[in-house]
C-alpha cells in the first residue's frame, strides 16, 4: 500500500516583478522544505500550476530499487538561458534535493548574475522543468554616468524604525498622558518624528529624500521561515494609528514615501541606497537606530543611529574589523532575537564575529569547519556542525534585499527634497503642532 508522507510546495514570484534574488530564495525555501522530509522517500508526482511547484513525496517501497542521477544542464541560445532539470517519477528526495540545489548553483553563476540577465519564466512540462532567462539591453555608459554632483545628499529615512521608537520613548507614562489633538487624535510619535526629520534637514541640507514603511509583517522572509518576527505583539491601537496620520502629512509636505507588499522597509531603503550609489556620486544618510542596516554601509553611505551618532565606512571597519557586507555572515551565526532569526545555538555575539573575521563568510567557514577542530575555536566544532542548516537559513532572513523591483523603477529625481511649506503649516496647524509652527517663525527650520 502506498502511504502519503508529505506534501511539499513553493509558490514562486510573478516573474512580471521578479529578481533573480528572489527566485533564489523561493528555490532555497523549497530545498528546505525537502530536506525536513525522509531522504529515503520517493518522488510520486509534481504539479504545477500558475506559479505554484507542488511535490507529492511518498514513503519509500521495497519495490522501488532504482536511484536518479540529478539530470540538470544549462542551454545558451541567442539572448536567452536555460536551466532544465529532469524530476521523473520515483526518484528519491535525496536526487530531487540535489537537482534543485543544482539549479541554484547555475542561478547563482556568474553567467546569469554578472551578464544583465532578467528571469523570465518557470515552466513544467514532461517531467522537465525547465527556469529561463533572458538578456537584458544594457545601457549606453552615458545612461549610468554619475551625473548628480558629489555634494547632493540623499536622506533615507527608516519610517517604522523612527516613528515606533518615537512613540515608545513617550508612552512610558499612562496612554491617556499621551499628545493628543482637541478631537482625540493621539500624535505624540508623529510630532517626534516631525521634529526629527526637520532637525535632520537643517543639519543635513539633504537635496534628496526618502521615507520607507513596511506593509506588514507577511514578506517572502515569512514564507521562508513562519516562526520569523513571529514573537512579536500586535501594535498599539495608539501607534497603529498614527502610521496613518504619519504618512498622510508627509505625503502632503511634499516628501517621496516607498511601501512595497512583500518587503520590509529595510530592503526599500537598500534598493534605494544602491541604485544611488550606482547612479550618483552624492552621499547617502540611513536613519535608523536598527544595526541590520550596517550591512549596507559603504563609502557613500553612512548611518545616522541614536543620539544623532553616525556610522561611517571608517568607523564601521574600525569598530568591528570586517567589512559591512559581513555583518550578515555575524547575524547569521549568532542570530537575533528581536526578529527571531535562529543562528546558530551556542555562538553568541561574542564568538560570532571572531569567527567571520578569520572565516570571512559562513559559506567558507563550513567548507574548512574541519580545521575549527584544531584552532582555538574546537568548543564550537559540534554545536557549528549542528547548526550548519539554520546558519544557511539565517543568512537568507537576515541579508537585506537590494534589488526590489519595484525601486528599480524610481527615477533618483523623483526623491528630490521640495518640501510643499504652505500644505506643511495647514497640517502642523491642523494636528496642533504649535511649538514647531513657533519654531519655523523663529526661523529655526529653513524649509521652501
Amino acid at each position: 500500500m502506498i502511504e502519503i508522507t508529505s506534501t511539499c510546495f513553493v509558490l514562486f514570484p510573478d516573474p512580471s516583478n521578479s529578481s533573480i534574488k528572489s527566485i533564489i530564495i523561493a528555490f532555497k525555501s523549497f530545498i528546505s522544505q525537502l530536506k525536513k522530509t525522509d531522504e529515503n522517500a520517493t518522488l510520486e508526482k509534481v504539479f504545477f500550476v500558475g506559479n505554484k511547484l507542488t511535490l507529492l513525496v511518498l514513503k519509500n517501497e521495497s519495490t522501488v530499487s532504482r536511484q536518479f542521477n540529478e539530470k540538470v544542464i544549462e542551454i545558451e541560445s541567442n539572448n536567452e538561458r536555460y536551466i532544465v532539470a529532469d524530476l521523473p517519477n520515483k526518484m528519491f528526495i535525496s536526487g530531487v534535493i540535489k537537482t534543485f540545489e543544482k539549479i541554484v548553483s547555475l542561478i547563482e553563476n556568474k553567467h546569469i548574475q554578472n551578464e544583465n540577465y532578467a528571469f523570465k519564466r518557470i515552466t513544467w512540462s514532461d517531467q522537465t522543468l525547465t527556469v529561463e532567462f533572458q538578456k537584458q539591453l544594457k545601457k549606453p555608459i552615458s545612461n549610468v554616468a554619475k551625473v548628480i554632483p558629489q555634494n547632493e545628499i540623499l536622506l533615507l529615512i527608516d519610517g517604522s524604525n523612527i516613528l515606533s521608537t518615537a512613540y515608545f520613548a513617550t508612552a512610558y507614562k499612562k496612554k491617556t498622558d499621551l499628545l493628543t489633538t482637541k478631537e482625540g487624535k493621539v500624535t505624540n510619535a508623529v510630532y517626534i518624528m516631525v521634529k526629527k526629520i526637520l532637525s535632520l534637514a537643517r543639519e543635513y541640507r539633504p537635496s534628496h529624500m526618502a521615507v520607507s514603511w513596511d506593509v506588514s509583517r507577511s514578506t517572502f522572509r515569512r514564507e521562508i521561515y513562519p516562526a520569523y518576527k513571529a514573537h512579536r505583539d500586535e501594535l498599539d491601537v495608539e501607534l497603529r494609528e498614527q502610521f496613518e496620520t504619519a504618512q498622510k502629512l508627509l505625503e502632503k509636505m511634499g516628501i517621496a514615501q516607498f511601501a512595497v507588499k512583500g518587503y520590509e522597509a529595510d530592503d526599500l531603503i537598500g534598493s534605494l541606497s544602491r541604485k544611488w550609489e550606482s547612479e550618483t556620486a552624492g552621499n547617502v544618510y540611513i536613519v535608523s537606530s536598527d544595526k541590520d542596516l550596517y550591512q549596507l554601509i559603504s563609502k557613500q553611505t553612512s548611518q545616522i543611529i541614536k543620539d544623532g551618532k553616525v556610522i561611517t565606512y571608517t568607523a564601521f571597519k574600525e569598530q568591528y574589523g570586517i567589512e559591512p557586507s559581513q555583518w550578515i555572515d555575524v547575524k547569521a551565526l549568532q542570530g537575533d532575537s528581536s526578529d527571531n532569526i535562529p543562528g546558530v545555538k551556542g555562538v553568541g555575539e561574542k564568538s560570532a564575529l571572531p569567527l567571520v573575521h578569520k572565516y570571512q563568510s559562513i559559506e567558507s567557514l563550513y567548507e574548512r569547519l574541519d580545521e575549527i577542530q584544531d584552532s582555538e575555536y574546537k568548543r564550537y566544532y559540534k554545536k557549528l556542525l549542528e547548526g550548519q542548516e539554520m546558519a544557511r537559513l539565517s543568512k537568507q532572513l537576515a541579508e537585506i534585499i537590494t534589488d526590489v523591483p519595484e525601486i528599480q523603477k524610481v527615477k533618483v529625481d523623483e526623491l528630490t527634497l521640495n518640501i510643499n511649506k504652505q500644505e506643511m503649516i495647514k497640517e502642523f496647524q491642523r494636528l496642533e503642532f504649535h511649538s514647531i509652527l513657533s519654531e519655523i517663525k523663529s526661523g529655526k527650520y529653513k524649509v521652501s
